[in-house]
């Protein structure tokens, strides 16, 4: 399990070097555009630094369809932050596995 999760980490990094370099930018906003899915009623609140997108769907799980929801842990999202570009971050606030309604990222300029 903790080699899938390495594994899920290292391809949604890649991913996110693959998003930036087809989009030709990789700004906090245009990686707020990929995590809302480009629907800007799923933007929380939009700051100069930060910005809190909600989710209803696992935003990580997308790219992990063949693992069972039962071995799936959270937490991957950061990876793609990174891999978009490497001065931003995303934190997880609140998640649906948690029992929630939708997933809660911040995703934020690193300090």
């Amino acid at each position: 399990m903790e080699s899938y999760v390495g594994n899920l980490s290292m391809n949604l990094y890649n991913k996110g070097i693959k998003l930036a370099e087809e989009r030709g930018s990789n700004s906090l906003e245009d990686l707020a555009g990929i995590f809302s899915g480009g629907n800007i009623t799923n933007i929380v609140k939009n700051g100069v630094d930060e910005v809190y997108v909600k989710n209803s769907a696992c935003f990580a799980k997308n790219f992990a369809n063949d693992l069972a929801k039962e071995e799936f842990k959270c937490g991957c999202d950061n990876a793609l932050a990174e891999g978009f570009n490497s001065s931003l971050g995303c934190e997880v606030i609140q998640t649906i596995e948690s029992g929630c309604s939708v997933c809660i990222h911040r995703l934020y300029i690193k300090k």
